[in-house]
């Protein structure tokens, strides 16, 4: 996140967390300035005997045995030999290289491209990448959401002002990212289910046997439309 929990939560001061961009947008201006990325570390701390102790706790919570946490080895074949595929199936290889890469290609290079972008002219059914595909990279954790909000900021300030705005602005689409990761954050809603949360439109699915049966064909193309 651009802002912790903690952060929002101090802010709202035991108020409800906003559920709309234009209220969000409030809180977030509120916490900035957004800290810039750290540099890269010359070496990871590690305590051996701390992470042994958390993941015998983890452990020990889900009710697992230690060795689930452990990393296969590189010769262990069993493992991966269901993940083998060729590079060249890939479309988007991981990484924090393919994504620092794919910032420069999409983002750095492309100001006008960023500064326009409207996401209701985007095309959701293309059969190709129709934006910048940097999700998968913020969500696998390739890529610091903090390092593509300042390749975005740095374009706008060269423009002057010149750009589009929030929701439909490439930087609204990383406040959309935040706003619902405050959300799942501080809302206290499991926002994986519709029954039980509070933030969701109850609706009565009528799932009888013989609509259950009218979704099955559908699913299998047998409803006789083309």
């Amino acid at each position: 996140m651009l802002h912790s929990p903690d952060r929002y939560r101090m802010i709202l001061d035991g108020k409800p967390v906003p559920t709309t961009m234009g209220e969000f947008q409030k809180l977030f201006r509120r916490a900035s300035p957004v800290a810039e990325p750290l540099d890269e570390p010359e070496k990871v701390p590690f305590d051996k005997e701390q992470a042994k102790s958390a993941i015998s706790a983890l452990a020990k919570a889900l009710d697992v045995k230690e060795d689930a946490f452990s990393v296969p080895s590189a010769r262990d074949t069993a493992f991966y030999s269901d993940m083998k595929r060729s590079r060249a199936n890939l479309r988007f290889n991981g990484g924090e290289t393919a994504a620092l890469d794919r910032l420069e290609k999409e983002i750095t290079k492309r100001p006008a491209y960023v500064a326009n972008f409207e996401k209701p002219k985007t095309a959701p059914n293309a059969l190709k990448p129709d934006t910048t595909v940097m999700s998968p990279y913020l969500n696998a954790g390739c890529l610091s959401v903090r390092t593509l909000y300042f390749a975005i900021d740095k374009i706008y300030k060269d423009k002057k002002g010149k750009h589009t705005s929030p929701p439909v602005s490439l930087m609204g689409q990383v406040l959309w990212r935040e706003l619902w990761l405050a959300i799942g954050a501080l809302s206290g809603q499991d926002l994986s289910k519709m029954k039980g949360n509070a933030l969701c439109r109850q609706i009565d699915w009528d799932d009888s046997k013989a609509n259950l049966e009218r979704l099955d064909k559908w699913a299998k193309g047998e409803t006789g439309f083309p």
